[in-house]
């Protein structure tokens, strides 16, 4: 009979979502009955790619950036985060007893667990990276992060584990749990073709920094030459417009995407890292511009651009007047890209589900 399994993914934009996608495909590959749960964003990015799979909806985070000081944005939001697990408990109970659930991946939804189907939590974020106050460091990573995860019986880290480790100290050391390092996670596949626009504006991330981000490239508009694609990551909703050079996509498909990055000469986006791992997975750079206040990807923007993989601008302060200066042609990205362990992790998670 085939296993059912439950994957969850956090709303904080489609990152988490997304990434889930070989996942889901690699389940259903070995037999594997899928149902899916989310919110926000990250529930139609899942409705658009997987229509014919069963969709919960699951409470909705709704996380914003207010500020640029990220302990403040999670002291002030915490009691909301908080209500949204014990929603997602509930709600989980309620699941995987009517529907019978074998198993369940979540990704970063510390309340999608159940203690009595075998559960595994992915994060490539192990240790929160907060500003160099030890008290607020303790607090989010010893009291909060690692217990949450621990109520999970394994961590999956979709990360290499070693040289070649893209999310660098977010994901090291492992915690006490069973912890796998996947490898580079994409939904999507290498192509080539000719360039078709000069410049990709690839958004993402939740607000109100993503509609803040996508106001300032478009005032940087007239010092680019070239066709510009805006795709906005706004997943509820399927738009296209065309404004003399700039061709607006309100969001893409993992084929259309694919075929985006390829066909863009240069890449504006986020430091996200779902989509820095779509874009290793490509064998493409780009200007990276932090989401302010969001400490991961200040941390990952300044680590991999030291490494003279990617340049960075900060929103605050982004700069377009001449744009020759902020990118780089040609990086090579092959050897980050290993074979994934993937599939053997998902063949060994299958064979512990139901067995209590």
């Amino acid at each position: 009979m085939a296993k059912k399994i439950l994957v969850a993914a956090l709303d904080w934009g489609i990152g988490h979502a997304s990434r889930c996608v070989p996942i889901i495909t690699d389940l259903q590959k070995q037999g594997a009955q899928v149902y899916l749960a989310a919110s926000g964003r990250a529930y139609h990015f899942f409705q658009k790619e997987f229509p014919n799979l069963p969709l919960f909806h699951l409470a909705q985070h709704n996380f914003k950036y207010y500020s640029n000081n990220m302990v403040m944005n999670m002291a002030i939001q915490w009691p909301k985060i908080v209500y949204a697990i014990w929603k997602d408990q509930q709600l989980i109970r309620q699941i995987v007893k009517e529907y019978q659930i074998n198993g369940i991946i979540s990704d970063n939804r510390f309340g999608c667990f159940h203690q009595k189907v075998h559960s595994v939590f992915m994060s490539h974020q192990l240790h929160l990276k907060l500003p160099a106050l030890p008290l607020a460091n303790w607090v989010f990573n010893q009291q909060l992060n690692h217990r949450f995860i621990q109520n999970f019986d394994a961590c999956w880290v979709p990360d290499s584990n070693g040289l070649f480790s893209l999310s660098g100290n977010l994901s090291q050391p492992p915690l006490p749990i069973p912890t796998s390092y996947l490898g580079i996670l994409s939904r999507l596949q290498p192509l080539s073709t000719d360039f078709q626009y000069e410049y990709l504006f690839l958004l993402s991330g939740p607000e109100p920094q993503r509609t803040r981000l996508e106001q300032k490239l478009l005032n940087a508009l007239p010092y680019l030459k070239g066709k510009v694609l805006l795709v906005q990551g706004k997943t509820e909703q399927l738009e296209q417009k065309q404004e003399q050079r700039l061709e607006v996509r309100s969001f893409l498909t993992s084929k259309d995407l694919a075929k985006a990055i390829a066909s863009s000469r240069r890449i504006i986006c986020r430091s996200g890292y779902s989509t820095l791992m779509d874009l290793v997975k490509m064998n493409r750079t780009a200007l990276l511009i932090p989401t302010p206040g969001q400490t991961e990807q200040e941390y990952l923007a300044k680590s991999l651009s030291e490494k003279g993989f990617f340049t960075i601008q900060s929103q605050k302060n982004l700069n377009l007047e001449n744009p020759d200066r902020y990118f780089i042609e040609n990086v090579d990205f092959s050897s980050w890209n290993p074979i994934t362990k993937l599939s053997e992790t998902i063949a060994d998670f299958l064979l512990q589900c139901g067995n209590r």
